[in-house]
């Protein structure tokens, strides 16, 4: 809750990761509260306020995710929502003459963002390839699994246009 929050106001890229992060740790812990409690919401250290708001955010959030019922997999639809809002506005970007960093950053990523969206399911935006590239490194630096060089330079090239998008995105919020 409080990592998600500050991350929201401040790298919406962040935010969608992390709040993915989130969202397999509630699979992972079944759903149930009781787990979360103790591995999660205990580990802040924060006053009993704040532990009680915290563990109000994550019962909705579980609530939240069964009504969605996203127990197997998916995201949430503020997330999915949130997302495609990133995508429109990729596309704004690109589109744009007064930008031409972005426009360098994202024909730089293209070609990778086109591999993997062949490889990616039907219908997957370029911005949300790229963020499921940026969350299977994630997940495999938590492994300790090293990616090979040409995903490490993919990553790169997406990190560098993602960058500039979230830049532009929140200082147009």
């Amino acid at each position: 809750m409080i990592i998600a929050q500050q991350k929201r106001k401040e790298n919406i890229i962040e935010y969608l990761l992390y709040m993915w992060h989130i969202e397999d740790l509630m699979r992972a812990h079944r759903f149930d509260i009781l787990q979360v409690r103790e591995h999660i919401i205990s580990r802040f250290g924060q006053p009993e306020n704040v532990l009680q708001q915290m563990d109000e955010w994550y019962g909705n959030l579980i609530r939240q995710m069964k009504e969605e019922e996203l127990q197997a997999g998916g995201h949430l639809h503020e997330l999915d929502e949130q997302m495609h809002q990133l995508n429109d506005f990729h596309l704004n970007l690109i589109n744009d003459l007064n930008e031409p960093d972005y426009r360098q950053a994202y024909h730089s990523a293209q070609p990778c963002i086109a591999e993997l969206k062949r490889k990616s399911k039907p219908g997957a935006t370029e911005i949300e390839v790229c963020l499921n590239a940026l969350y299977v490194l994630m997940t495999m630096r938590m492994k300790k699994t090293c990616p090979s060089a040409e995903t490490t330079e993919a990553i790169e090239r997406f990190g560098r246009m993602l960058s500039l998008l979230n830049h532009r995105y929140m200082s147009r919020k």
